[in-house]
């Protein structure tokens, strides 16, 4: 009874049979409803990342519009949220933007008021769905890239209220640089970037920029992104250490101009 959704209450045993003592949870799961045991309100007030559980949950599972009773109750008390620690906020949220539903369960969040200090102000649900169609059509869905269009591409939005890796962080930085930066019309300063960057980020800011309507997608650039063979710079720092450069701001910035120099040349 102190359970969270009636599919979660579901027992089995060694042999498979299914005890269902909520009398609803298989009923329930079959029909992509998401209800939560008993009294909504209670339940959630025993842990309120149980609201969080259940965008998640109706990401993942639940069909049509979410349960109204549920929905208002996580909506009610959708400020116990700020009790929770960011590591377990950002556990829960990153499920929901990997799910195929990330867009829809993100608006009814927003509408709901639920976390809005995690969603830029001029949130647009079809910028969200839109990113989210291009990494899938693209085999390219990455959770730091979503975040970051959750943000309105801003990448310090976040720092306040989730635990993201430190590679989490570095990429929505640098994904940010690209996207303000990146001449995607232009193939050499394209290559140059996936050079100094890699192909992964580019292909992020592309798409990024094809779902906000920067640019006009493009299948033979997106191809080249995907498939450009990054060539081999000969100059590296080991080298210009053995020509008695030291190790420090004067060698990174000769090893620059030379790759700099080489790029030129060879792109």
């Amino acid at each position: 009874k102190r359970r969270d959704f009636t599919m979660n209450s579901l027992l089995a045993n060694i042999s498979g049979h299914i005890y269902d003592l909520s009398g609803r949870g298989v009923e329930d799961l079959r029909a992509g409803r998401v209800i939560f045991v008993g009294e909504a309100h209670q339940r959630i007030q025993e842990d309120y990342l149980r609201i969080l559980r259940f965008f998640r949950f109706h990401a993942c599972y639940g069909e049509g519009e979410p349960d109204a009773g549920a929905y208002k109750a996580c909506c009610d008390l959708a400020d116990g949220i700020n009790g929770l620690s960011r590591e377990r906020i950002t556990q829960e949220l990153s499920k929901i933007l990997s799910s195929k539903k990330a867009a829809l369960v993100m608006r009814l969040m927003f509408q709901g008021g639920v976390l809005t200090d995690l969603i830029d102000r001029q949130y647009e649900e079809k910028i969200l769905q839109s990113f989210c169609h291009q990494q899938d059509k693209h085999d390219a869905v990455d959770i730091a890239a979503r975040f970051f269009a959750l943000s309105g591409g801003r990448a310090n939005l976040f720092e306040r209220f989730l635990r993201l890796t430190h590679a989490q962080k570095k990429f929505i930085i640098k994904l940010e640089m690209i996207v303000n930066s990146v001449v995607f019309d232009d193939e050499k300063i394209v290559k140059k970037a996936i050079f100094h960057h890699g192909r992964d980020l580019l292909l992020q800011g592309y798409l990024y920029k094809v779902a906000t309507g920067q640019v006009e997608q493009n299948k033979e650039m997106i191809e080249m992104i995907k498939t450009w063979t990054v060539p081999e710079c000969p100059v590296n720092g080991t080298m210009l250490i053995a020509q008695g450069y030291e190790t420090g701001p004067e060698l990174g910035q000769e090893l620059a101009r030379l790759q700099e120099e080489w790029l030129e040349e060879n792109l």
